[in-house]
């Protein structure tokens, strides 16, 4: 899983939370090695997480905040954490393979079924 695993623990080393999300976890399941990463973090503070890093560009633009910059050699691109939990982060996306996440630890969160859905190349809404 290239180095996703160390971006992850590079953030965390700023005591932020984050998770690999949506297009970023669907590809990993998919064996296609995304040439950008999508995060979610546990911060709405992207600029203080930007100069802890020493990396990234805040873009304030449109509803969702987004931090992008590179860590380890690894585009990314950062947004915060849309509810409290990964949990509600996921429910918020519409279908079922971009609602997974993948933890600092290499675990997956899949309340949706989104890798059997990926699987059996299944279209499905997260409401269904």
């Amino acid at each position: 899983m290239r180095n996703y695993l160390d971006v992850l623990q590079k953030i965390e080393e700023t005591h932020v939370k984050a998770w690999l999300v949506g297009d970023t976890v669907r590809m990993i399941q998919m064996g296609i090695q995304p040439e950008l990463i999508t995060l979610a973090i546990d911060t709405d503070d992207m600029y203080s997480l930007a100069l802890a890093l020493e990396t990234g560009t805040v873009d304030a633009r449109g509803p969702y905040p987004a931090l992008r910059g590179e860590i380890l050699g690894v585009p990314f691109r950062a947004f915060g954490l849309r509810g409290v939990t990964i949990e509600d982060d996921l429910a918020c996306r519409d279908l079922s393979i971009e609602a997974i996440a993948i933890r600092s630890d290499g675990g997956i969160v899949d309340p949706f079924g989104g890798r059997f859905d990926i699987r059996n190349r299944v279209i499905r809404l997260t409401g269904d």
